[in-house]
């Protein structure tokens, strides 16, 4: 394994100790003026938010002060210390606490997989098994005694312990949507396999990014599955996902040169909420956040087999998901640049930028050749006007929703931050490895929800939080080394080593629980619901969305998650968002032939995204107009207006009726009618009840 040396030369420039000790008093400062500022500005909603960050900047460096001690022997090369031996007794007390904890986590997971396969929904219980398990696997970790093969052992419990958790979800309901764009892709692998398309005729953005398609449709004929091509995409992209944790596992290896902190790195990368909602989404970004995983192993070791695999991962990245690579190429970026001030005389620092230049390279060639609208797109939405968006009024209509759905967030930024003070104030990590810390701990401020998300330029038209789904190795390597650093205490002044572990551990089980049940990664039961859709169609809506659309002459208006159904399928060109106007107390339908699709399975649960606009729109243009409508809001009295032409329980069609005379303006507004008026307009649209279809 390569050793990095600080020179003494750059050691009188850059002094980790003298970051670290600044840091030990900023961090602190800037909790309190997290807090502070937006209050006396007259923000109280963000102030409110903000606790989520100013919390563990408060806490972090007072636990890392009051814990620190004598620390226990830092297990930095634990693969060594295993060839030494260990007495008989070590040897006989390990096995045995190892078969004890291995049959409790697999009888928890038992416990897990009956508990999807028994009720509708997740149940709350499900995510307390969930959090033990994953408490038992760090048990493993911090008790036993490192080696190989244990290793290993711990990394396929690992791996079975993401699957649950992912597969869980995409596996348990009819289609896990996300953000729904997984519904074109699936799509386009869909038309593949019926030979309705090849990728040369894929349109917009996906034709630059033909592979994961090309792999599923693939994947999907080999193994001649007899369910939907979607669930071939979740299934490869679960598996994907454990090999990320494996990778993680390997690059904090090289770094650290530490089993358990590689170890607990693996574990929190498949208890990161970007890792799950990325393992989830089955995407083409997908795939490159996980090809990241292993650029960034190949970039740690550097040698000339690794730069070789990393020019050709890269490329492989490129035709996966070309529009990834920027992301790549900063994120490197800042661990390159804090290398090259801190380790300026490290063998590879002179190097490195070589490997960033190729990624630049062949982003360029790849973007100019086979992907030249994205370089339009990019320069166009430099200058575009942005809107607020739903990310943003959510964060500023329902602070506290959104504070308790972020709190995983804090368990995460207090092991980060107390694994920062901890390395670089220490003198057992190498220099390469308190770089990874410091570059971590600076991709933080564009990994967790923060002020970038109130400026709509940076939140929407450049996906400013984009780059939380490629930094998640950098936040589970520190936070892996912070929450070993902390067990390894044996005492201090403050706390006693008994004390120390207890706290690691339930800041542990708390990030474990509430990873899982949060309403990003947990939309179908979350413990506490935001506004936003959820993220799972049902089997009753998707074919009730079908056959509306299949028997409407017109256009059909529904939410935003219906309309995207409705563009990735054969009714693509039917589908539209309903608009409203501004106070929701009136819709806008066009003309009598176009129905109203209305999801009230999903309306008496949570509002839905529709257009607000002045009038009736027929145009797919309205991302930068969407609002979510409450189930209370006056507008869906208006359905009583309507004539209901079709009823599944879950979705509902209404669809208004011609009317003799002079034309009648789009716009239906609610009214009294009694009922000898509505049976006269119901004949005279030649309408019965005998209209209202049951869908199977």
């Amino acid at each position: 394994m390569v050793s990095f040396e600080i020179p003494q030369a750059a050691r009188r420039r850059f002094s980790f100790g003298r970051v670290g000790t600044l840091l030990l008093y900023a961090v602190p400062t800037a909790g309190l003026a997290g807090l502070a500022v937006p209050y006396l500005l007259g923000f109280e909603t963000l102030a409110i938010l903000a606790t989520y960050i100013a919390v563990p900047c408060l806490v972090a460096p007072v636990l890392y002060y009051y814990a620190t001690g004598t620390p226990a022997r830092y297990d930095s090369e634990p693969h060594r210390s295993e060839r030494r031996g260990e007495t008989a007794t070590r040897g006989h007390s390990d096995l045995r606490t190892e078969k004890l904890l291995a049959s409790a986590f697999f009888v928890l997971q038992a416990i897990a997989v009956f508990l999807l396969v028994s009720t509708p929904v997740r149940p709350y219980s499900y995510y307390v098994v969930v959090a033990l398990s994953a408490g038992v696997v760090l048990a493993q970790i911090l008790f036993l005694s490192s080696s190989h093969w244990r290793a290993i052992r711990i990394l396929s419990q690992i791996a079975l312990l993401n699957l649950n958790v992912l597969w869980g979800v995409t596996f348990k309901y009819n289609f896990y949507i996300g953000r729904t764009d997984i519904l074109g892709h699936a799509w386009l692998v869909q038309k593949i396999l019926r030979a309705e398309t090849t990728v040369g005729q894929f349109s917009g953005f996906y034709r630059s990014f033909p592979l994961w398609h090309v792999l599923g449709s693939m994947e999907h004929l080999l193994a001649g599955s007899p369910w939907k091509p979607r669930m071939t995409l979740f299934a490869i992209s679960g598996l994907l996902f454990c090999f990320a944790a494996i990778g993680v596992f390997l690059t904090s290896m090289y770094v650290f040169g530490s089993y358990k902190v590689g170890l607990v790195a693996a574990l929190l990368t498949c208890l990161h909420p970007n890792a799950i909602a990325n393992g989830m989404y089955a995407i083409p970004r997908s795939a490159a956040s996980f090809f990241f995983v292993i650029l960034l192993l190949l970039w740690v070791k550097n040698d000339r087999r690794s730069i070789l695999l990393f020019a050709a991962l890269t490329m492989v990245v490129a035709a996966y998901h070309t529009a990834s690579l920027p992301f790549v190429f900063l994120i490197l970026s800042v661990e390159y640049g804090i290398r090259k001030v801190a380790l300026p005389r490290a063998d590879d620092v002179g190097t490195t930028y070589r490997v960033l230049v190729l990624v630049a390279v062949i982003q360029a060639f790849y973007w100019v050749f086979f992907a030249d609208y994205l370089i339009r797109h990019v320069l166009g939405v430099m200058f575009q006007s942005s809107t607020p968006g739903a990310i943003n009024s959510g964060i500023i209509g329902q602070p506290v929703t959104e504070l308790l759905n972020y709190l995983h967030h804090s368990m995460f930024l207090i092991l980060i931050l107390v694994g920062v003070l901890t390395a670089l104030t220490t003198d057992r990590l190498r220099g390469r490895a308190k770089v990874v810390m410091l570059s971590a701990l600076c991709l933080a401020a564009v990994t967790f929800p923060g002020p970038q998300l109130l400026l709509g330029k940076l939140a929407e038209s450049f996906n400013i939080l984009r780059f939380a789904q490629y930094t998640y190795p950098f936040m589970a390597m520190a936070g892996g080394y912070g929450l070993v650093a902390l067990y390894r205490r044996t005492a201090s002044a403050g706390l006693t080593g008994t004390q120390i572990r207890a706290i690691a551990f339930a800041v542990f089980l708390l990030l474990s629980m509430f990873t899982v049940s949060n309403d990003f990664t947990a939309s179908d039961n979350p413990l506490v619901e935001r506004q936003f859709y959820t993220y799972y169609v049902a089997d009753s809506e998707e074919e009730s969305m079908q056959t509306i659309a299949g028997m409407s002459s017109g256009n059909v208006l529904s939410d935003y998650v219906t309309e995207r159904y409705l563009s990735a399928s054969p009714y693509e060109r039917k589908g539209r968002v309903l608009g409203v106007n501004e106070d929701a107390d009136r819709m806008y339908l066009g003309g009598d032939e176009n129905v109203v699709l209305v999801r009230e399975g999903e309306l008496e649960r949570r509002s839905v995204q529709l257009r607000q606009t002045d009038r009736y729109r027929d145009d797919s243009d309205y991302l930068g107009s969407l609002r979510y409508v409450a189930p209370t809001a006056p507008v869906w009295n208006q359905t009583d207006d309507l004539d209901r032409v079709f009823d599944s329980g879950s979705v509902v069609g209404y669809k208004q009726s011609p009317v003799v005379g002079p034309p009648r303006n789009a716009t239906v507004e609610s009214s009294a009618r009694n009922s000898t008026a509505e049976s006269a307009r119901r004949d005279a649209a030649g309408v019965s009840s005998r209209a209202v279809v049951n869908a199977p």
